[in-house]
């Protein structure tokens, strides 16, 4: 019998994220992260940025987190990437999402 393969990276910090929603919606300013996503397409930037401006930030954080689950499977990285972005954007979020 073999074992199970042991989660990504990626996995671990969208499992986090599952964990921690709620927090990181209400503490996160999608602009402040965004400028430190470049994995993200100008578009998808320019969408988060105008839910975040007409709808509020945790309306913009639902959707960058939702994006970010829907993208991970086929951009390795991304959600380390969104750590990284939290890290310099001074969150302490980062911390929350840290699976070592």
């Amino acid at each position: 019998m073999e074992a199970a393969a042991s989660p990504s990276w990626d996995e671990r910090i969208l499992y986090l994220i599952s964990c921690f929603r709620t927090r990181i919606k209400s503490s996160l300013q999608v602009n402040r992260v965004l400028d430190f996503m470049p994995s993200l397409s100008l578009d998808q930037k320019r969408q988060l940025r105008a839910v975040a401006g007409e709808m509020g930030d945790v309306e913009g954080a639902e959707k960058l987190l939702s994006l970010l689950e829907k993208e991970a499977p086929d951009s390795p990285g991304l959600c380390q990437e969104f750590c990284e972005a939290l890290a310099k954007g001074g969150y302490d979020a980062a911390n929350y999402l840290d699976p070592s």
